[in-house]
């Protein structure tokens, strides 16, 4: 549900409306990380992900990035108080896994990383 949070938030509403092409940064993802962990209250950081690009503090072509950061931020520290366990199993395609286990490795959880493209779905 997250990835299609961001996809609604990116091309659905204003946080997306009129952005360039979105390229890759690892920076601003570690940022929006780093928020959504440290405060996953979500409706007014979304407001400041507007905010932050319209008033340039925030590149436009990185809010993707930043964005999707924020959303795995909020969801690891929010779901941590559902899941008592330190190892957590991961499965996902390579890049978004790795997103996850930065996020959970911020969060204290020790995480192993098991490729979605090479499980059957039943």
């Amino acid at each position: 549900m997250t990835g299609e949070l961001h996809h609604l938030l990116l091309h659905h509403s204003l946080i997306g409306a009129g952005l360039p092409d979105q390229e890759s940064s690892q920076t601003a993802f570690s940022a929006g990380l780093e928020r959504g962990m440290t405060t996953p209250a979500l409706l007014p950081e979304l407001f400041e992900v507007r905010a932050s690009h319209v008033l340039g503090s925030l590149p436009p072509e990185q809010v993707s990035e930043f964005l999707s950061g924020l959303l795995i931020g909020a969801e690891v520290v929010t779901m941590s108080a559902f899941f008592s366990e330190q190892q957590i199993n991961v499965v996902a395609g390579d890049a978004l896994a790795k997103r996850y286990q930065q996020a959970l490795t911020a969060h204290g959880r020790q995480v192993t990383s098991i490729s979605g493209r090479n499980k059957e779905h039943r």
